[in-house]
């Protein structure tokens, strides 16, 4: 038998072989889960690019409110409040930046005035945009979608009136439709509102929502979060605030209900900033929690389906100095990614990974020596293995709060692959 097709065999078996690891890889990192303790981890196989700013410098004035949302073909949305107005920025799936631009409605020669925009993109990359706004005497929520040709006019999704709107947070299903879940006082309380467009919202200014309050989630309600399933259900959760503050969650089992669930239970202390994301076959919960005094970043999950609890906390940050704000992704291949702000001495944002192998990967550094940072957004990209984090810095010789970007990439598999078949040529 010819020696050449011999290694030709045998270069084919190893392919095969190695495909074979990685699809278990993968698979064990899908039904696998976050341990609940610190069971040794890998070192991170890559570092986080060099910061680069985001927002414009050529408004004097503090950039703030980060939010980043990232399409399948690997564009990145960012957005964030300046000057008054909601402005955004795109980061091409080759590298290259657009310009930093208010966000603007062709149609009515207008920009979007307000504060704590929240994005999110569809699988069809549409792009969907909620913010807050002063709307006569009171705060509404807003929403506009970007089809590519720009934003369309602004609907206005609260329509409570009476009430502040504010807090908004979104999520697009798998059909391309978006839900808005938002905190309104209408009831003399901080009530939590979902929203939803009817099928005849036509993008203009009258353009028709749907909403109702969500059940049990009607005292003393701030800052939540929102995830969509596979299954297109929703899953809430949010900071109740009354004395010592806890962690709260819906499940879509019990959408109709008043059930709740609280995730913290943690008599005596301050748990806070929650935010949420879902894997092909988990819920994941991060939040900032008080202990002794010092304020760490805390971690839940449990599996989709039925109704498995949620596991005990994990400590994610583990340090001396105050870790606040996290906010946390997933990859396609089930891989969570958590950021954070990390005060004293270390001041920077913070991140760790979960590699699907049963640990938790060592903490690293994405900002770099930034007279103060905040804020941090995080968003895994679907195209590839890639991370992308935003933050607010205090940064420049004007004192002012920019806006920065960086990001990570994860090529272990394609690594491997390689590595085998050059050892074995």
């Amino acid at each position: 038998m010819p020696h050449d097709y011999v290694l030709k065999v045998r270069h084919l078996a190893l392919v095969i072989v190695c495909l074979a690891c990685i699809s278990q890889v993968r698979a064990d990192t899908l039904h696998s889960a976050p341990p609940d303790s610190a069971e040794p981890a890998p070192s991170s196989p890559a570092a986080w690019s060099e910061p680069a700013p985001v927002s414009s410098s050529d408004v004097p004035s503090d950039s703030l409110n980060p939010d980043m949302a990232v399409c399948d073909d690997g564009t990145v949305y960012i957005v964030w409040e300046q000057d008054g107005k909601i402005w955004y920025r795109v980061r091409y799936p080759s590298s290259e930046w657009g310009a930093a631009r208010r966000v603007s409605f062709p149609e009515t020669g207008q920009t979007a005035s307000g504060s704590e925009p929240a994005i999110a993109v569809g699988p069809d990359c549409v792009v969907h945009l909620v913010w807050s706004n002063l709307w006569w005497d009171t705060y509404e929520i807003f929403y506009s979608v970007n089809e590519g040709d720009g934003f369309l006019a602004p609907a206005r999704v609260s329509r409570t009136d009476t009430g502040q709107s504010s807090q908004p947070a979104i999520a697009v299903d798998s059909g391309g439709e978006a839900h808005v879940v938002w905190v309104d006082t209408v009831s003399g309380g901080y009530q939590l509102y979902e929203g939803w467009p009817i099928p005849s919202y036509s993008g203009d200014y009258s353009g028709n929502w749907g909403k109702l309050p969500v059940r049990g989630a009607d005292n003393q309600v701030q800052v939540p979060g929102l995830a969509i399933d596979h299954n297109d259900e929703l899953h809430v959760t949010w900071m109740k605030q009354s004395g010592f503050s806890d962690i709260y969650y819906k499940r879509p089992q019990y959408w109709d209900a008043s059930v709740i669930e609280n995730l913290s239970v943690s008599p005596n202390a301050f748990s806070r900033l929650p935010d949420i994301e879902i894997s092909l076959d988990k819920v994941v919960v991060v939040w900032q929690e008080t202990v002794n005094g010092d304020d760490e970043i805390f971690v839940s999950w449990r599996r989709l389906g039925g109704l498995e609890n949620f596991t005990s906390t994990n400590n994610l940050s583990a340090t001396d100095a105050s870790s606040r704000a996290p906010a946390v992704s997933v990859d396609r291949g089930g891989k969570f990614s958590v950021a954070w702000d990390e005060g004293g001495a270390t001041d920077a944002i913070l991140t760790r990974f979960w590699s699907g192998n049963g640990g938790w990967w060592d903490t690293q550094p994405a900002s770099r020596d930034g007279k103060g940072v905040k804020e941090p957004a995080i968003a895994a990209s679907p195209r590839d293995d890639g991370v992308h984090v935003v933050w607010s810095q205090k940064d420049g010789s004007d004192d002012t709060w920019d806006i920065y970007f960086s990001d990570i990439q994860f090529v272990t598999n394609r690594f491997y692959l390689m590595l085998v078949m050059n050892n074995h040529e």
